[in-house]
């Protein structure tokens, strides 16, 4: 059995969305101090759906808004952008029972915090002459202040820390006793600047014991996926060739919610739950790997601002690329109007909903859907007063580099002024070209949240790493890697050679060879490290071979890219 772990908010909607598809209606209220009477955006993202909202606040700095959610649990955020155009955002947990927020910003700091005293309370220390490191850092990859617990049951320490150029975010991660890396972001407020973060070095595991039988594989083993839902931690459990499978889950609460499902061989996502206990910790599930009943999404789209009876306004909606699952629905009143859809399609996949505004502009949203998710909420505007904002992004992986490389849609590149990515475990990043590397093996939601048009407009895109647009999950080791390709990076050969070129060897010690098929060609030659960052530029003219010094390159991968008349080619190397 392989041990993943799933972003806490990501399962949590799953498992709550479970037979209800309920929604929540969640109220931010609060107020923005220092505006001088100058009214202010405040932003508002819900992290499990996807779903942003942005309200203006009225010339005292007071706002109060309503938005509603596509699940019943998860992580709202609300932020905004102060005088000096630094992020200040605050976020809560929402339930049933929990949907209303007061947040307080203040707009004019007039010094950006560049440090916070952080302090850090651990439980469950076991003392008896054992070190604990606690890191806080900025980022992943940079060097952060190392505390060290000595202490037995609980133990607090507090460290002045420096936070890094144009953020106010910061980490803290641990190795608790089980092995498993505990980490939580927290933000630094210079109105408070005392910030304080509490983790469990021990928690004590129950053990729960789940089995079942997956008929109809045909001798095939195949994986069951459980999810519990307190925790978000996510097992495998491979079938033996008779489909019987059976296995002992640690779960960190002797309570909860566990979530079992398959993707039968239609590629659909089948799920049962089951709730456990310490009084009723085995459990037995069944499951069909052949069902044949098509899999299909409600789609439901909105459109404001329309003309009027008299004028006819088509919305494409598309999923998977059409065929069977593309319809139009045409759209004649006065304001807005609202059209649901059924759209047959897979069982998880991307809806495109396209339609061309009042401006003559096109305007595109494309929403992750999936079984615990089949309806989808859309909105458009068909005469906006500002212009449209659109995220989109693809991702291809690489076996070999135990890779995934994301592409950033053109028009999203075009608009945007600022991006943040969510790598759906607790990390972030505002660089345009990041890479990430997973601690552990999983299915991880990442989420490009961009500004358009001077920061005044907002939109995100989300999609699970790991999982292949009819549902089938990517085979991957732990420890795989996230790379944002550079902006003129449209694709990367997966293959070492191509038509044109061929390198070698790769890996690399100190010496790249490229043969060129065309000796006749001029070739321009540029290297890339994954951040997009040019580490060597050249023009070679009329050369059948060119050979690259690799000595001073630092090792990791690289990006190699060729330009001549034939075309522009990358091709991936790594230097040992």
């Amino acid at each position: 059995m392989k041990k993943f772990t799933f972003l806490l908010t990501i399962a949590a909607s799953l498992l709550f969305s479970v037979g209800s598809f309920a929604q929540t209606n969640i109220i931010i209220c609060g107020s923005v101090v220092g505006t001088n009477g100058v009214p202010v955006t405040v932003y508002i993202a819900d992290s499990t759906s996807g779903i942003t909202d942005s309200i203006i606040t009225d010339t005292n700095g007071n706002f109060c808004d309503t938005i509603t959610v596509n699940s019943t649990q998860g992580m709202i955020f609300v932020y905004m952008f102060d005088c000096n155009g630094v992020y200040m955002g605050q976020s809560f947990g929402y339930s049933p029972f929990l949907n209303q927020f007061v947040v307080t910003f203040n707009y004019c700091n007039t010094i950006p915090p560049t440090s916070t005293v952080i302090c850090v309370t651990v439980n469950n220390l076991p003392g008896a002459g054992t070190t604990v490191p606690v890191i806080v850092y900025s980022a992943p990859g940079t060097v952060g202040d190392t505390l060290l617990f000595t202490g037995t049951g609980t133990q607090t320490l507090c460290d002045t820390f420096q936070l890094a150029t144009g953020t106010n975010s910061f980490i803290v991660s641990m190795i608790d006793c089980n092995g498993n890396n505990v980490s939580t972001v927290a933000t630094a407020n210079p109105m408070f600047p005392t910030t304080n973060v509490t983790l469990d070095y021990c928690q004590v595991l129950t053990p729960v014991t789940v089995c079942g039988t997956v008929s109809g594989t045909n001798g095939m083993s195949v994986p069951v996926i459980m999810v519990d839902s307190l925790s978000g931690n996510l097992f495998t459990i491979m079938t033996d060739t008779s489909g019987n499978f059976c296995d002992s889950l640690l779960l960190p609460s002797p309570f909860g919610l566990l979530l079992a499902y398959i993707i039968d061989c239609n590629g659909v996502a089948v799920y049962q739950t089951a709730t456990y206990s310490p009084t009723g910790p085995n459990y037995n599930f069944s499951f069909n790997y052949c069902n044949t009943i098509p899999a299909s999404v409600v789609v439901c789209v909105t459109v404001d601002n329309l003309p009027g009876v008299n004028t006819t306004v088509p919305v494409i909606v598309n999923a998977n690329g059409g065929g069977t699952g593309s319809d139009t629905l045409l759209f004649m009143a006065n304001g807005s109007l609202t059209i649901c859809d059924t759209i047959q399609t897979t069982s998880t996949g991307v809806v495109l909903i396209t339609m061309t505004d009042c401006n003559g502009n096109t305007v595109t949203q494309a929403i992750q859907y999936n079984p615990m998710l089949p309806v989808v909420n859309v909105t458009l505007d068909y005469c906006p007063t500002t212009p449209p904002c659109y995220a989109f992004w693809t991702s291809t992986y690489d076996s070999l580099m135990n890779t995934f490389y994301i592409t950033v849609d053109s028009v999203t590149l075009a608009q945007a002024q600022t991006f943040f990515w969510d790598f759906g475990d607790s990390t972030f990043s505002t660089l345009p070209n990041p890479t990430h590397q997973f601690a552990a093996n999983g299915l991880y939601n990442v989420c490009l949240t961009i500004n358009a048009t001077g920061g005044s407009v907002g939109c995100t895109y989300c999609h699970t790493i790991g999982i292949t647009p009819n549902g089938s999950v990517i085979t991957r080791t732990a420890g795989f890697n996230v790379v944002v390709l550079p902006q003129n990076t449209t694709s990367i050969d997966d293959d070492i050679e191509s038509l044109n070129y061929s390198i070698y060897p790769n890996p690399v010690s100190n010496m790249l060879n490229v043969e060129v098929a065309d000796a006749a060609k001029d070739v321009h030659l540029t290297v890339y490290t994954t951040t997009g960052i040019v580490v060597q530029e050249e023009l070679f003219e009329n050369s059948s071979k060119i050979r690259i010094s690799t000595s001073a390159y630092k090792s990791g991968l690289y990006i190699l890219k060729l330009n001549s008349d034939s075309g522009t080619e990358f091709i991936k190397f790594v230097k040992q």
